[in-house]
């Protein structure tokens, strides 16, 4: 399994957001940046992995509007449980941001993991495809 890392810091969600690309479909929105393009992500130490570009970071953002802290806490577990599935399908090396809005309440599980699976198809994300279009 690839290594999967949280994306953290204030500096690398803000890059995302400003340098990366944006792709949304109902209730989500994806932020994608190359880890390679990223001045905030540094070479990692570690013996089993040479560059951390090759990892594949996320972040889940979403605002407090979006519901009490239970509310919020279940859609990121959400979001984790359908990345979690999708992780062996990704290629390595991009910084990936979901902002969930409030519309993403009312949609049932293998709703989310259609439109988060469309999502990262659109990106090219997915190992298979056929075109690139990550910049």
């Amino acid at each position: 399994m690839k290594t999967i890392q949280s994306l953290k810091g204030r500096n690398l969600f803000k890059e995302v957001y400003q340098r990366g690309r944006k792709i949304e479909d109902t209730g989500i929105r994806v932020f994608i940046l190359k880890s390679s393009r990223s001045k905030y992500v540094k070479p990692d130490n570690s013996p089993d992995t040479s560059n951390r570009s090759k990892n594949i970071r996320i972040g889940i953002a979403l605002t407090k509007s979006f519901g009490k802290a239970y509310i919020r806490n279940k859609a990121k577990r959400r979001i984790r449980a359908i990345y979690s599935e999708l992780s062996n399908e990704l290629r390595e090396g991009f910084c990936i941001i979901i902002r969930i809005d409030s519309d993403f309440k009312n949609l049932m599980h293998q709703e989310e993991k259609r439109i988060i699976r469309s999502l990262f198809e659109r990106a090219g994300l997915l190992n298979g495809d056929a075109h690139t279009s990550i910049q």
